[in-house]
């Protein structure tokens, strides 16, 4: 896959697809290419996505915090080569987010490494935007901004003494 989203399949063609360490460093375009697997999958097609989750925490400069974390992004603009960006899910996040186009069936949590998520497509017409609207009444969502500004604070103060 490249950074922005376009496969090239018809719509309705694959009625599996396993997405592994992808959304772990998709920063802006995440949404869309969320969409354009929406697109290529078929109607109760399933999508099993690997996530970091609270197993890969120690890798922040602060403690992981479910309810504080959303979708968290350290590193951006991080040259490849280096590892790129990292981004880390919490589970309600996920399901406020991803749970708008497909249903989630199952989350798998690891010890040591990725999670997984396991989808299926949902009948529904929706846009990046749409995606990455804050969820209405959720106040995590203003706090993992809050979060995630301090992480960066955190990774600055490591690299800059």
């Amino acid at each position: 896959m490249t950074e922005h989203p376009g496969l090239p399949h018809d719509d309705d063609y694959f009625d599996l697809i396993w997405v592994a360490s992808v959304f772990t460093h998709l920063t802006d375009h995440w949404a869309g290419w969320l969409l354009e697997l929406h697109r290529v999958l078929r109607e109760d097609g399933t999508l099993i996505v690997s996530f970091l989750g609270p197993a890969m925490g120690e890798h922040l400069p602060l403690p992981w915090e479910e309810d504080r974390t959303g979708m968290l992004v350290i590193n951006k603009g991080a040259p490849w080569d280096l590892g790129g960006p990292t981004v880390f899910h919490s589970q309600w996040w996920l399901r406020a987010h991803f749970g708008r186009a497909f249903e989630i069936l199952r989350i798998d949590t690891s010890a040591s490494d990725h999670d997984l998520l396991t989808l299926r497509k949902r009948p529904v017409s929706l846009t990046a935007q749409d995606l990455e609207r804050p969820q209405p009444d959720e106040p995590r969502e203003v706090e993992s901004l809050r979060h995630n500004i301090e992480q960066l604070h955190a990774v600055d103060r490591t690299r800059w003494p």
